[in-house]
């Protein structure tokens, strides 16, 4: 008898990472703090890291989860609750940083090298292989804090600082970055969700990642490869309404763009 596969629904698939900031952490073994931010690069559009905000356990400091050690956020009473697989005292003794320290190359290795976490940055595809965690000697904690201790320069940047940042079509200024929309299952920032306010009041829109030209954060600014016209005529985006493929495919066959998921 075949196994049958379930796979998961699409609106539990793509989630706004506006809703998912502030929800319940679940370690292995209780609940510890909530989700205070991500961390994603421009690169390859990855999600790296969640940041965990868990009040007096961290304080003036902030704690990185890979999603190598993520399991896929739920619902529960109207809340969402953010699992991962880390018991209470390893995230507690995950590498700090402090909150205003940028996340450097160096830190990422050292986070790799210590937790077997994936070292996306090798390699074209997204992500590598999941490895499992393993325990470490006193000797090798030792290692960890030294190395930590010595990160210097940035690399990666927080969806929060990015919400606000002027988005220009390929012939002009279409409006800002509202939220971003996260493929839970791939950790993928999958689309920007763009607010045309000054445009057309209280439509929203969102755009593929990949369909993106350039990204600065210097300029604060994104540039997309589509017209004003377009983006202006697009589906709208709902935000009170999940993503589905039903939307999806009428979006990218509007933009006359080939479907990642073919």
């Amino acid at each position: 008898m075949e196994t049958q596969i379930i796979k998961p629904k699409e609106h539990e698939v793509l989630r706004s990472a506006d809703s998912l900031i502030g929800s319940q952490i679940d370690c292995l073994d209780g609940a510890l703090g909530n989700v205070g931010d991500f961390l994603f690069d421009d690169k390859k559009w990855g999600l790296r890291y969640l940041v965990a905000d868990a009040g007096g356990w961290f304080r003036d400091r902030k704690v990185l989860v890979s999603p190598a050690r993520l399991s896929k956020p739920k619902p529960t009473a109207g809340n969402q609750t953010f699992p991962i697989n880390m018991t209470r005292e390893q995230l507690a003794e995950s590498p700090l940083l402090d909150l205003d320290a940028p996340v450097s190359l160096q830190f990422e290795i050292e986070y790799q090298r210590y937790h077997k976490t994936p070292a996306y940055w090798y390699g074209p595809s997204l992500w590598g292989a999941m490895p499992q965690p393993e325990s470490h000697s006193p000797g090798e904690v030792s290692e960890h804090q030294q190395r930590v201790s010595e990160i210097e320069a940035s690399s990666l940047r927080s969806v929060s600082e990015v919400v606000g940042y002027l988005v220009s079509a390929t012939d002009g200024e279409v409006g800002k970055i509202r939220d971003l929309i996260i493929d839970v299952q791939t950790w993928k920032v999958r689309y920007l969700v763009l607010d045309l306010g000054n445009w057309i009041l209280g439509r929203q829109v969102i755009v593929d990642t990949d369909w993106i030209e350039s990204f600065s954060y210097h300029e604060k600014s994104v540039v997309v490869s589509l017209a004003r016209d377009q983006i202006k005529e697009a589906p709208a985006f709902d935000p009170a309404e999940p993503v589905n493929r039903a939307y999806e495919t009428t979006l990218y066959d509007f933009y006359g763009r080939a479907r990642y998921w073919s």
